[in-house]
């Protein structure tokens, strides 16, 4: 199975410039908790990623204000990437590596095409493989290591 068998297609974006508060909007209508940053819409190209947890924690526990854009507080690339053509079982290897439960997906020159997400994985590999899902969970929920 290929990542682009199970990917989120077209997902919402935002750009670099977009106000944090618009990325929050977007993130509790779409109900989703991660949204590529692209550096326009038309082209897409992926610059970074703005998680739920990027906007809680560098932006709002440090009392910046509303007005800080997403680039402000963004995770820029390089990002933890996949390719719609990869086998699943690598993208899920680059997903316990990175730690992280949601990967774009993107072609050579960096447009996105799709997210790959924990969910996706779960939904599409539960009765096949379970124990891939759970081993994927409990591997990325580990605690980071405490900072010194």
């Amino acid at each position: 199975m290929q990542v682009k068998d199970i990917m989120t297609m077209s997902p919402v974006v935002v750009t670099p410039g977009d106000s944090i508060t618009l990325a929050a909007q977007c993130m509790r209508d779409w109900d989703i908790g991660v949204l590529p940053v692209v550096e326009d819409r038309r082209h897409k190209r992926l610059v970074g990623v703005i998680t739920d947890r990027d906007v809680v924690v560098r932006c709002i526990a440090s009392a910046h204000s509303d007005r800080c854009s997403v680039g402000d507080h963004m995770t820029p690339s390089p990002i933890v990437t996949t390719f719609p053509e990869s086998e699943i079982h690598l993208a899920i290897d680059a997903m316990r590596h990175g730690r992280v439960r949601r990967i774009p997906v993107v072609d050579a020159s960096e447009l996105l095409l799709g997210m790959l997400t924990q969910a996706d994985i779960a939904r599409h590999l539960a009765g096949s493989d379970a124990t891939v899902v759970a081993r994927l969970v409990e591997e990325i929920s580990q605690p980071a290591a405490a900072a010194v």
